[in-house]
């Protein structure tokens, strides 16, 4: 999900849940350009109304049904149960295996073209500065600590950079972030910065974590979401 369908998640069920601690997990490797697609939502883009909801907890046993059928009507149409796990299992597994391709081949093109991952749209920008701002004030409204979490990419630590804070805009962000005095866990400077972390934790170019990088970043939320 981007940072819009995140505000939306958000108002529709964390404004009635009230957590005292709210964890935004940030990706530099695509949430700004998630928000752009998202921007051309004409629902999601209502999110941005300061008391647009559509109130989907008074209708979460009705959605609830609708995905339970949609679930069911899929798995109807395969009679053998030893056929579906079979076709599942080897379904994920191509599904795994083209997307690591994918990555991996995206990656070399994009490392022959460093200005990918320096550009900067200044319209999504402040949309998404818009967004965090809200989901703050939101989130204290009711009195609870609003945690950002920037999570890096692994092409970060794979590919020659020169100029660290200007890829994926990421001085931009934090420099927005420590203006609005939003709290703040970088996992580039508190995890990743040691290559024995960075290596154990990513599962090569395709930029899903390990069971060991999920843990250690849980282990550091936890420890800061105490701490604030």
């Amino acid at each position: 999900t981007g940072p819009l369908r995140q505000l939306g998640v958000l108002k529709e069920y964390g404004a009635n849940k009230k957590p005292k601690n709210l964890i935004w997990l940030y990706f530099e490797g695509n949430d700004l350009d998630e928000l752009d697609e998202e921007l051309n939502n004409k629902v999601l883009i209502k999110y941005l109304e300061k008391n647009f909801t559509q109130s989907l907890m008074d209708h979460q046993e009705e959605i609830n049904i609708n995905k339970t059928e949609k679930f069911n009507s899929i798995i109807s149409k395969r009679d053998d149960l030893i056929y579906k796990i079979r076709f599942v299992r080897l379904y994920e597994l191509r599904k795994l295996v083209k997307r690591y391709l994918d990555n991996y081949t995206y990656r070399k093109n994009m490392e022959s073209n460093n200005n990918y991952y320096f550009s900067f749209n200044s319209n999504v920008f402040s949309y998404f500065k818009k967004i965090i701002s809200e989901a703050k004030d939101l989130t204290e409204s009711w009195g609870g600590n609003f945690l950002f979490v920037y999570i890096p990419e692994f092409a970060r630590y794979n590919i020659k950079i020169n100029d660290t804070g200007a890829f994926r805009n990421k001085e931009k962000v934090i420099e927005f972030l420590k203006n609005k005095n939003i709290s703040t866990l970088d996992l580039d400077k508190k995890l990743f910065k040691n290559e024995k972390n960075y290596n154990l934790s990513y599962m090569g170019p395709i930029d899903h974590l390990t069971p060991f990088g999920y843990k250690k970043i849980a282990e550091l939320i936890v420890n800061q979401a105490v701490k604030d």
